[in-house]
């Protein structure tokens, strides 16, 4: 007979990566468990950054190529331009590592990520 939970051991535990405005905004190099994401700069109109969007909760599927299958908004910013940007320029994300390396054809990665608009005062 199966085991109890057999299907939750074969299920990779998920966390959600914070990320800070000035990494994802600036493209730098975010690490997580197995991986290295290379985040995208959206592109935002100057209106769009004055405004006081909230951070945003986002999902990004890579597959073995280290390219996205898909991407989704989970918690939107508060403004529709500004997350089309983002969801546009989740698509051009790229990650590499083993994590990666061990998924066979067809499989993804989900990387949830928050995306910091601005740090909540305390």
């Amino acid at each position: 007979p199966p085991q109890p939970d057999a299907a939750d051991k074969a299920s990779d535990a998920t966390s959600t990566i914070s990320v800070p405005r000035e990494k994802w905004i600036s493209g730098q190099p975010v690490a997580s468990q197995g991986l290295e994401l290379f985040p995208r700069k959206p592109s935002f109109t100057t209106l769009q950054t004055l405004t006081g969007a909230r951070n945003m909760l986002v999902v990004i599927r890579f597959a073995k190529d280290g390219k996205p299958t898909t991407a989704d908004v989970l918690e939107h910013s508060g403004n529709e331009g500004i997350d089309a940007a983002v969801k546009a320029s989740l698509y051009r994300w790229r990650a590499k590592g083993t994590r990666l390396d061990a998924l066979s054809d067809g499989q993804t990665i989900d990387i949830t990520l928050e995306l910091i608009m601005h740090r909540r005062r305390g």
